[in-house]
């Protein structure tokens, strides 16, 4: 993940929605529901920490 740690340009937001939008299936595609777990995942990729809520939005949405 790319973070400048100044600017949330919506450009690098945009880069980040991507990637983890890539990542996640890729990443969840073999751990059961039961065991996902989103900062295990947040801190492998070194997701920013403003980017969790759509990164929960987006595991919920993998596995409904």
């Amino acid at each position: 993940m790319y973070f400048s740690g100044t600017a949330k340009t919506s450009i690098e937001a945009k880069a980040n929605r991507g990637a983890i939008d890539i990542l996640i299936p890729i990443y969840f595609q073999d751990i059961e529901k039961e065991c996902v777990d989103m900062y295990a995942f947040i801190n492998k990729f070194e997701i920013p920490t403003f980017m969790e809520d759509y990164v929960f939005h987006k595991i919920h949405d993998f596995y409904h």
